[in-house]
């Protein structure tokens, strides 16, 4: 857990579940909202700066197979939150995907592939709306 770590539980509870043998790590100056919920079962690394809103859900398991032909080997895969992402409300962030640094994910995405640094991207599943300008240095 990095610096100045700031979770916020009401008006509903924040839960952060790491399973034995798992990973989570936080970096500085990171927001997490109410009602999110994030579970490491492999590995789920949070960049400094990042912004989490409220009921969003970051699960790098699948939980259970999907089919009988389904070998589990797709069921876990870590998760990467570069540096200065905004993630908004209501967001699913499913397993193997990399946020990249200074992207935004829009209220509402379910992300189910990596968002390339510097963009904005919405919908189900989330696709980039546009890039975005970013100075060198500057922070949400």
């Amino acid at each position: 857990m990095g610096k100045r770590l700031n979770i916020i539980g009401k008006p509903w509870g924040t839960q952060l579940t790491v399973v034995k043998g798992a990973r989570l790590t936080i970096g500085d100056d990171v927001m997490i909202n109410a009602g999110v919920g994030i579970a490491a079962n492999v590995e789920i690394s949070i960049g400094n700066n990042v912004m989490i809103g409220p009921r969003t859900s970051i699960f790098d398991s699948a939980y259970h197979r999907i089919d009988s032909l389904d070998d589990g080997s797709s069921m876990a895969k870590k998760i990467i939150i570069h540096d200065n992402a905004w993630i908004g409300t209501g967001v699913l962030v499913l397993p193997g995907v990399t946020i990249g640094k200074n992207a935004v994910v829009a209220a509402g995405s379910t992300v189910t592939k990596d968002v390339p640094a510097n963009t904005l991207v919405a919908g189900t599943p989330a696709k980039v709306v546009r890039e975005l300008t970013i100075h060198e240095g500057w922070l949400r």
